[in-house]
């Protein structure tokens, strides 16, 4: 074997270390945690399998909530399904987040955009 090639032992984390992990984050690092994971998850059945659909993510419908964080997922309708997200802390909203998911040829599209408080744009073009 080349000198160049490594054998490491790699360490599964427990499911209640990674919960853990994941309650300490932010919304945005927890979101993109997420967004990686769907992708990593679903690039190859995307590759090769049928059309996504909308209906594909009913299982999202509904809310869901914790101390600083809200979603409330609409059901899926005519091609998409949206999100309203607020973030609190500190006895204040401190996010909103729309979020949409629709149907684009034999995809899907995630179009998102978040505001601070008084519905100030939290990013230039975003």
């Amino acid at each position: 074997m080349p000198e160049s090639y490594q054998t490491r032992t790699l360490s599964v984390p427990t499911s209640a270390a990674l919960v853990s992990w994941f309650e300490g984050r932010n919304i945005m690092q927890r979101f993109l945690v997420v967004s990686v994971l769907v992708l990593l998850a679903s690039g190859p059945a995307l590759a090769q399998g049928p059309a996504a659909k909308v209906a594909d993510l009913a299982w999202m419908t509904g809310s869901y909530a914790n101390d600083t964080l809200e979603e409330n997922w609409a059901t899926p309708k005519a091609g998409s399904i949206a999100s309203l997200v607020r973030g609190v802390g500190d006895g204040a909203t401190n996010m909103i987040e729309l979020i949409v998911v629709e149907e684009e040829g034999d995809s899907l599209v995630l179009r998102l955009k978040q505001w601070n408080p008084g519905m100030d744009p939290r990013a230039d073009g975003f």
